[in-house]
């Protein structure tokens, strides 16, 4: 029987982006956030975080 990981309750609010944020943040990095405004809101999200990349 395999067990998942608990979802990340502050997730970052970029769709691809598995990052958590901080308390009262929305998006994890300028990157995330500024990623709708380039047309990447439902792709790649570019934060270059550690714990991001390691989900990709």
């Amino acid at each position: 029987m395999t067990t998942q990981a608990p979802p990340i309750a502050n997730k970052c609010a970029h769709p691809a982006c598995n990052c958590p944020v901080e308390p009262g943040q929305k998006y994890c990095s300028g990157a995330c956030e500024r990623a709708p405004d380039k047309g990447l809101a439902g792709t790649e999200c570019n934060c270059n975080h550690h714990s991001c990349a390691l989900a990709a």
